[in-house]
């Protein structure tokens, strides 16, 4: 009977409670990292609080009525720098998040958002959002040098993790003369080169491939083609590339 009348009561007021919702998504920034949106809409009451997360553990709490309706934060870690801006316009609000990287990223991290309102139901929901170690190779590049009788041709492409490349001629796998990889600290990716060489007078129709590795499988990304004509002599050298295909089997 007591619930009932309770029921009744707020009906007879005109009080409703509605959900409070909450998302939150990700994307690949350049030059920078990684940029997470929490954002969430509160249908009856207002924001009580907004706590965020990193692998489990807190680290910021944000309460309109202490901090105003704009909050800025900052931190580093390891093998990042964070950058926080929540912001609150009383039933829609969102907090920016920028997973800056300082150093190459080793593990997957999980950022967590849990939105509660205001009292006297203090209703409350969470999204979360895993920043995998994966960047997807960038089309691979073809460069063409030459010195005395030689032709070199470079392959780049750049990724998270490393991308592999792989040197084809006639579908068949050739090895490189040369390849490496580095970390560039300005577009947060890592890039991998390979090189052949030829001789001057050759004629070659090769393939580049991009290989990288995801949840512990080697998938094959982008494929350039190029055909490759140098010229007998090595003054006026002319070199000619025929882009011919361009596959794509990312996931």
């Amino acid at each position: 009977m007591r619930f009932r009348a309770a029921i009744a009561l707020l009906l007879l007021l005109g009080v409703t409670y509605g959900d409070v919702v909450v998302n939150m998504f990700g994307l690949w920034k350049e030059n920078a990292g990684w940029e997470l949106t929490c954002s969430w809409t509160l249908d009856s009451r207002p924001l009580q609080s907004v706590r965020l997360y990193k692998d489990g553990t807190q680290f910021l709490i944000y309460r309109p009525e202490k901090h105003g309706i704009d909050m800025k934060f900052g931190s580093t870690a390891d093998d990042s720098r964070l950058k926080v801006h929540c912001s609150d316009t009383g039933s829609t609000g969102k907090c920016e998040l920028l997973h800056e990287l300082v150093a190459p990223p080793v593990f997957n991290t999980t950022y967590k958002c849990e939105v509660s309102e205001e009292g006297p139901r203090f209703d409350m929901k969470f999204a979360e959002y895993t920043i995998e170690v994966f960047v997807p190779p960038i089309y691979p590049q073809l460069e063409i040098s030459s010195q005395d009788s030689v032709v070199s041709v470079n392959c780049t492409s750049a990724a998270i993790p490393a991308p592999r490349l792989v040197w084809r001629i006639g579908g068949q796998r050739i090895p490189e003369n040369f390849s490496s990889r580095r970390w560039d600290p300005v577009s947060k990716l890592w890039h991998s080169w390979s090189v052949v060489t030829m001789s001057q007078g050759e004629s070659l129709a090769l393939a580049c491939d991009t290989h990288f590795v995801r949840a512990g499988k080697l998938m094959l990304g982008q494929t350039v083609e190029a055909t490759v004509n140098s010229a007998h002599k090595l003054m006026g050298l002319t070199v000619s590339l025929l882009i011919a295909t361009l596959t794509t089997s990312l996931r």
